[in-house]
């Protein structure tokens, strides 16, 4: 068995077969793409703070958004791409009540990862609590890693521990504990953010990229 994630071998491998945990893997193509730092003229007085991906009430997008209301900050802005049932609650609500969120609906694969690489932060503010969380791991996380913008994300149950070093963490899953949390890694010298995305995206290109993993699979094929 190829799990995604350690809680699954205890739901399905019931006769106690070989298996690996595999929670996805990058391209090792990224290691020549520009991270952190790449940001043009036209975003360099503001800080962006990024989600891309389902914009599901339950993928944690509203704690967020009221989160990110309660910052004080002038320069900086959050920007959400995809689509999902939040958006008219969203754009009718939310992006009218504060300027500094922007909703830049669907667009190419291309595009998101441009945006990923001018962006401050990247965050996914997936809930815990779901059960689907111990059965899941976001292919947004590794593409966020491997984009060498830091990430802010939750202690996901699906997420082995060894992450942990490399990214920012929701602690506090409420409203005023994400904007406790966004104050917190805002405060924190470019040097320090820029260090983070870096460190990320050596660990998610040494030891989740596709040749390596791959070799993970054909080592279990052959026991």
């Amino acid at each position: 068995y190829v799990f995604l994630t350690e809680q699954m071998n205890a739901a399905v491998n019931l006769k106690k077969r070989p298996y690996i945990v595999m929670e996805g893997l990058v391209d090792e193509k990224m290691a020549d793409v520009m991270g952190a730092n790449s940001r043009d003229a036209e975003t360099a007085n503001e800080r962006i703070l990024l989600y891309a991906g389902g914009l599901h009430e339950r993928y944690g997008l509203k704690t967020l958004v009221e989160a990110f209301i309660k910052l004080p900050n002038d320069d900086v802005r959050l920007h959400l791409y995809g689509n999902g049932p939040f958006v008219d609650e969203l754009t009718n609500n939310y992006c009218r009540k504060d300027e500094r969120i922007v909703y830049h609906g669907v667009v190419n694969n291309e595009t998101v990862v441009k945006a990923e690489l001018k962006a401050t932060l990247l965050i996914n503010p997936r809930p815990t609590t779901e059960e689907f969380t111990q059965y899941s791991f976001p292919s947004k996380n590794m593409e966020y890693m491997v984009s060498g913008t830091p990430i802010l994300t939750t202690k996901l149950p699906g997420m082995p521990e060894e992450y942990y070093p490399y990214i920012y963490i929701f602690d506090n899953e409420t409203v005023e504990g994400y904007a406790d949390t966004l104050k917190y890694v805002l405060s924190k010298p470019n040097e320090e953010l820029q260090n983070k995305g870096k460190v990320a995206k050596e660990f998610v290109l040494q030891k989740k990229n596709n040749i390596f993993q791959t070799k993970r699979i054909m080592d279990l094929i052959q026991l």
